[in-house]
């Protein structure tokens, strides 16, 4: 009994020395550095090279693994497919490892390493593949949102570097942000330094423990590279079903479908006839009250599609009438408030929402600061113009919806190789949406109009030439893209111009230099109300909102074997 407790506690010392050296042996493999050179191409092909410095210290295995993800979930939960290739594996001499690819779930997994030969102390692996699909596309830029070295490494990295090069030098319009730690991290443990114009180095500050990795992404101007999405992974809703129906709905959405769009068209899409259009009428259509429709209203009712143009012809009109003034101002454009509207009758509900977007508790602001908010504002203004014109019966439902419809057979059809039906759909998606016979009618009058602003000198004959019949219909000729045409027919003009536009001091200012100024404020009033969306156009969010560590492509992990 006394020999059996005593050698008892002498084993359990024993299990815990053994237990601890194996820990000790596991917990110094690691991996000195981890470079990657990641070059951007023109095709959208992103070619990666990975430099990876593992120390297996006195541990005897056979090489590494490397994981990377090829399926990607976007912020709404769908599924992306990137295109995947392994070009090479080799030392640091350019001598070839063996290795093995396969795909294991949604990553791909390369197994470097010969089974029948162990390895020990410091190996050099480098990985080159490529990668298409990587690339996201925003309203105003393109970027690459890139996890260098993953997350899922069990071993820690001394030092993590890449090396971003773009396929063209560019001067203006790029920028870079990165990330440290574990997934999600937001931490920035992280230097960026462009060595020259077409290349960035991103590189940590510290050493990355076992699951945390480097992130980054670096964005550059618009058609720079081809625009090429990830491919969207669709599960099947349906179980398995008889031969003959699938071949019978197969047959009708591959050959009979683009037909049918073309009846629905003829049919449906069409404007109901009416009497031929008048050849020049100073006047915008009215309601069935009897109301004058305002600039906006008539531009969305001409085209079926309440843009920024509206908008901006909206300022322009309310500039007018007295509300706010325009002032230019160190290449910018100065929104002035000259009176409270939120109690005013004389003010449409959509009128009072975009005075309410521009100046919010502010009386005055510059146009380039509503670029971070107004945006959003303005989709919900234009939303409102829709709204008014089929409530008032211009259209039976609202055109944007009618389009957006169509525009998602057309993703659908192009996705499931439907090419008739996805250009039909595309076609026959924008001139879709038809106005009621009183709308059509109201449009007849509105091309009177812009007639009568694009028509000749003697049709003005009977008219004052003055500055309040000039600026009364100036928001229409921004609505019809003809501002500069109506403000040459009044070059000859004298007198004060308005004081809800102020120019530069000492400028002569007549209606075509007046235009010439205003249309540099309203192409900069445009900038600011078109989004820069945080979301590219299958779902993906941009590295510089909300990114963190893990996030983007790229990405997977490691381990040894």
């Amino acid at each position: 009994m006394i020999l059996r407790s005593k050698i008892i506690p002498l084993l359990l010392v024993s299990l815990f020395f053994l237990v601890v050296s194996a820990q000790t042996v596991f917990a110094a493999e690691k991996i000195n550095s981890f470079g990657s050179e990641i070059n951007i191409q023109k095709d959208a092909w992103v070619l990666v090279s990975e430099k990876i410095v593992y120390d297996f210290e006195e541990g005897q295995k056979h090489g590494i693994i490397r994981e990377s993800p090829v399926v990607y979930k976007n912020q709404k939960g769908e599924s992306f497919g990137v295109d995947f290739e392994v070009l090479s594996v080799s030392d640091e001499k350019g001598n070839n490892y063996q290795f093995t690819k396969g795909r294991e779930g949604e990553s791909v997994k390369i197994k470097i390493g010969d089974p029948k030969i162990l390895v020990t102390g410091v190996k050099t692996y480098i990985i080159n593949y490529k990668i298409k699909g990587a690339i996201t596309y925003f309203s105003d830029h393109d970027e690459l949102y890139w996890n260098v070295t993953g997350n899922g490494w069990s071993v820690p990295i001394g030092q993590a570097i890449a090396n971003v090069l773009l396929p063209l030098e560019v001067k203006e319009g790029t920028k870079t942000i990165c990330y440290t730690g574990k997934k999600d991290s937001t931490a920035k443990n992280c230097q960026v330094v462009w060595s020259r114009p077409n290349s960035v180095v991103i590189s940590s500050d510290r050493q990355l423990l076992s699951g945390e990795g480097l992130t980054f992404a670096v964005s550059f101007p618009k058609n720079i590279v081809a625009q090429v999405e990830p491919k969207k992974i669709v599960s099947s809703p349906f179980p398995i079903i008889i031969l003959g129906l699938i071949s019978f709905i197969s047959f009708f959405y591959y050959v009979v479908s683009p037909f049918v769009l073309i009846y629905l068209w003829l049919k449906f899409g069409r404007d109901p006839k009416t009497q031929k259009p008048v050849s020049a009428w100073y006047d915008p259509p009215k309601d069935k009250e009897g109301r004058k429709l305002s600039p906006a209203l008539v531009g969305t009712l001409v085209d079926e599609s309440a843009d920024e143009k509206d908008l901006v012809a909206t300022i322009v009109d309310l500039a007018r009438r007295g509300y706010l003034k325009i002032k230019e101002e160190d290449k910018d454009f100065l929104l002035i408030k000259r009176k409270e509207f939120k109690e005013d009758l004389g003010l449409l509900e959509y009128e009072k929402d975009l005075l309410s977007a521009i100046f919010a508790d502010k009386d005055q602001v510059l146009t380039k600061t509503l670029k971070k908010t107004f945006p959003e504002k303005a989709g919900k203004i234009k939303g409102e113009l829709y709204t008014i014109l089929v409530e008032k019966g211009f259209f039976p439902e609202n055109p944007k919806k009618v389009r957006d419809r169509f525009y998602i057979l057309s993703a659908v059809a192009f996705f499931t190789f439907n090419i008739p039906l996805g250009v039909f759909s595309l076609l026959f998606g924008r001139v879709m949406p038809r106005k009621t016979l009183f709308g059509a009618q109201a449009k007849i009058v509105a091309q009177g109009l812009k007639n009568f602003l694009v028509s000749q000198e003697r049709q003005l004959t009977f008219q004052e030439k003055n500055w309040y019949f000039f600026e009364k219909l100036l928001p229409f000729a921004i609505v019809f893209d003809v501002a500069k045409t109506w403000a040459e027919r009044f070059k000859d003009i004298s007198g004060t111009p308005p004081d809800w536009y102020e120019g530069e001091p000492g400028r002569m200012m007549t209606p075509v230099l007046f235009v010439n100024s205003l249309t540099q404020s309203t192409s900069s009033l445009q900038s600011a109300m078109t989004p820069t969306t945080t979301r590219s156009s299958s779902g993906f969010s941009s590295g510089f909102s909300g990114g963190s560590s893990g996030g983007g492509f790229g990405g997977g992990g490691g381990s040894s074997w």
